[in-house]
């Protein structure tokens, strides 16, 4: 094992971009998949057991408004209702997209980002390494997501849906961020090789792609559209709070 890993860290000393590439695009992958599978799919079977919406009452409550039919509001049929009869499928294109994003537009800024970050704040002391993860948190991290969301949107052809996807889901997937990165730098920036950083930040992002996952690919439903379930947020990643 140990061998292994010492051929791994001379391979990625030679060909360094290379070598944070493959990485960086298989553990996109993977988090995307996880995504897709425990974060999404326990949600279409929490929503496929909500019960049928009556908005009747509701409907002929409404003042001033034509009275629609009883027979025509009586129920809300989900998109999820036959979640657990289809079982989870696996969307490969998607994994695919955030590979790809991670291998060609992600590795490069983090390469040259994790090489700014010393010059900014040098040294290894608590208060460098502190400061390094402030500025990560302040810069870094809203460059991330920024370039998750375009390139995703791009991927989609639909950029139109980014000025939505930014305005809904922007300060959720931060939130999370900053609830996790943090501990990860605390030992990266300290006891890691710099050339090694980018790929210590890889193998620990499995979790924060699938974050960037669900939140680019997260649905931006209007206040108005919504209808309230607990069950809808009960597998969210974490650092995402219930709905209000």
């Amino acid at each position: 094992m140990r061998r292994a890993v010492q051929f791994y860290l001379d391979v990625s000393d030679r060909f360094p971009k290379l070598v944070n590439g493959t990485t960086g695009f298989v553990i996109a992958g993977l988090g995307d998949y996880l995504c897709q599978r425990h974060f999404e799919y326990p949600q279409k079977l929490a929503l496929a057991a909500v019960p049928p919406v009556d908005l009747s009452n509701v409907v002929n409550a409404q003042p001033n408004k034509p009275v629609a039919s009883s027979q025509s509001v009586q129920r809300i049929t989900l998109p999820t209702d036959n979640a657990k009869e289809e079982g989870f499928t696996w969307d490969a294109k998607r994994s695919l997209d955030l590979s790809l994003i991670r291998a060609f537009v992600i590795t490069p800024f983090v390469m040259k980002w994790y090489t700014i970050l010393p010059k900014l704040s040098p040294g290894l002391s608590p208060r460098s390494i502190f400061v390094r993860i402030l500025l990560d948190i302040a810069i870094g991290s809203p460059c991330v997501i920024s370039l998750v969301f375009v390139s995703s949107a791009i991927l989609k052809g639909d950029i139109s849906r980014c000025v939505d996807t930014f305005r809904g889901q922007f300060y959720d997937t931060w939130r999370a961020g900053i609830q996790y990165w943090p501990f990860v730098h605390t030992f990266n920036f300290r006891f890691v090789p710099l050339k090694h950083q980018p790929l210590f930040a890889h193998f620990a992002s499995v979790y924060w792609n699938a974050v960037l996952s669900y939140y680019s690919n997260k649905p931006v439903v209007k206040p108005e559209d919504t209808v309230p379930s607990e069950a809808a947020h009960s597998s969210a990643p974490l650092g995402v709070e219930k709905a209000a």
